[in-house]
């Protein structure tokens, strides 16, 4: 796998993603639930930002072989883009079960409340994954300089 186009590419979605996340916070007054809107501005934002650090300074520091490394850069795109989907989606459809604070006050038919569920228990596995993957590729690392 060639870390210069993985790394240039997670830096990439890192800009795309903090631009849908400004974009994101211009939309947040005409949301169902604009503190869910508020959220998902937010939340990319940060995986933007994420990344961007990721692509920049973590990803070359790993020890993976490139079966691991190409289902890490799969988890970190899908965790970052859907992370912010499945939360602007519960701010369009007003959505409460799973995040009772910022859907206080607002309720959704089951089909929607479900397929936030799903959606965001999709995305929670995918960050877990990622996270221990990236613990792994480091401590090979750690060990190597050992």
């Amino acid at each position: 796998m060639n870390e210069d186009n993985t790394r240039i590419r997670l830096i990439w979605h890192g800009v795309f993603i903090f631009l849908i996340g400004l974009l994101t916070g211009l939309l947040i007054k005409h949301l169902h639930n604009p503190r869910m809107g508020m959220s998902a501005h937010v939340e990319a934002i940060l995986n933007g930002i994420f990344l961007i650090v990721y692509g920049g300074i973590i990803w070359n520091e790993l020890r993976l072989s490139d079966r691991i490394s190409k289902a890490l850069l799969v988890f970190l795109i899908y965790a970052s883009y859907f992370n912010w989907f499945f939360i602007l989606l519960a701010a369009i459809f007003g959505t409460n079960k799973l995040m009772p604070i910022a859907g206080k006050g607002y309720s959704a038919p089951e089909w929607q409340e479900l397929l936030v569920n799903v959606g965001i228990s999709t995305v929670v596995l995918s960050i877990l994954l990622t996270t221990a993957i990236t613990l792994y590729g480091l401590s090979r690392r750690i060990k190597n300089l050992n």
